[in-house]
């Protein structure tokens, strides 16, 4: 949703639309991320996955399976993808 001149407010993404990578992916930076785990909780075939991002936590959600694949442990440093089109803003004029 481009900004429409009253600024954003706040932004939404769901934990699904968030992707994780241990190496930079390629493309542009606007919507690419450096974060740090802070906690992992393990689910039968999923992965809640606890980033810090700056000052801004973010909640993210991966099959168990690709969890074990990238060796992922809290404390280690990881890139983000955020699904452009899923992102949901509200504006500050609202």
């Amino acid at each position: 949703m481009p900004d429409n001149g009253n600024g954003i407010k706040k932004t939404a993404i769901l934990p699904h639309d968030i992707y994780i990578s241990r190496n930079r992916p390629p493309g542009p930076d606007v919507n690419r991320f450096t974060g740090t785990i802070i906690e992992m909780k393990s689910l039968v075939n999923l992965t809640l996955i606890r980033l810090r991002v700056g000052e801004h936590i973010l909640l993210a959600e991966q099959p168990t399976e690709i969890t074990k694949e990238l060796n992922l442990q809290a404390g280690d440093e990881v890139h983000l993808i955020l699904k452009m089109p899923r992102i949901k803003t509200l504006s500050a004029g609202l």
